[in-house]
């Protein structure tokens, strides 16, 4: 039987929680940015993509539930390993050096917030929001019928506000330098070593991290400057 206890407490343990839970976060950013691309497709587009998921409701209730779990699963895991770290030097050195280290593991502790307060906001703005005007939303209103909001127009008439539309560049900048650095510690846990191995792992994460938050930053800065109506 295994003891899943045992796993929690070991540190392989918990890195594996954080390296399983960040890939399933990030194939769901990737798949989110792609959907959200629409939005350059016209409103038609952007509101059959959003119709499209919510016709299975019990399929968008799991997926919700396993997207959830898994969030909870990666800030938790970060905070318990924070903390044992913290156990194993339990006095700070005085001259803080960070030789051995990057700017994006050093930035880590400060993307990561960042991107939690962001996911937040983001479900309060366009996704569990009452249909109307207050400080979360403009005017956000539902598709004719109901069953789904009007994802081209919420989307458009909130990142057309200036606080919002450049909160969410700043925030997705700070998300693909917290997927940069998940992807290559990811690459680098599974064995991923010598120069010639980290240098490609390295431009795949810088890849897959420009994708996603260039994706995001685009539509956002395309709809704050009017391109996009």
């Amino acid at each position: 039987m295994i003891d899943v206890g045992r796993i929690w407490r070991s540190s392989a343990g918990a890195k594996a929680v954080m390296a399983v839970s960040g890939m399933i976060l990030f194939g769901f950013t990737v798949v989110h940015m792609l959907g959200n691309l629409n939005v350059f497709l016209g409103r038609e587009a952007m509101n059959d993509y959003g119709a499209f998921l919510h016709e299975v409701p019990d399929l968008l209730l799991v997926t919700r539930v396993v997207l959830l779990t898994a969030l909870v699963a990666h800030v938790v895991t970060n905070i318990k390993l924070m903390q044992d770290s913290a156990k194993a030097r339990p006095q700070a050195y005085k001259v803080v050096t960070p030789k051995g280290s990057t700017l994006y593991s050093r930035t880590m502790r400060i993307s990561g917030p960042i991107v939690l307060t962001f996911i937040v906001l983001h479900l309060l703005n366009l996704t569990f929001h009452p249909v109307g005007k207050n400080w979360l939303h403009p005017d956000f209103r539902l598709q004719a019928g109901g069953h789904a909001p009007d994802a081209f127009h919420n989307l458009t008439t909130l990142l057309s506000q200036p606080l919002w539309g450049i909160f969410y560049v700043l925030a997705n900048l700070g998300l693909g330098l917290h997927l940069f650095h998940g992807a290559f510690a990811m690459f680098r846990s599974l064995g991923v070593s010598g120069d010639r191995q980290l240098g490609s792992a390295r431009m795949a994460a810088t890849g897959l991290a420009v994708a996603v938050s260039g994706g995001n930053v685009l539509l956002a800065l395309a709809i704050l400057v009017g391109l996009v109506k």
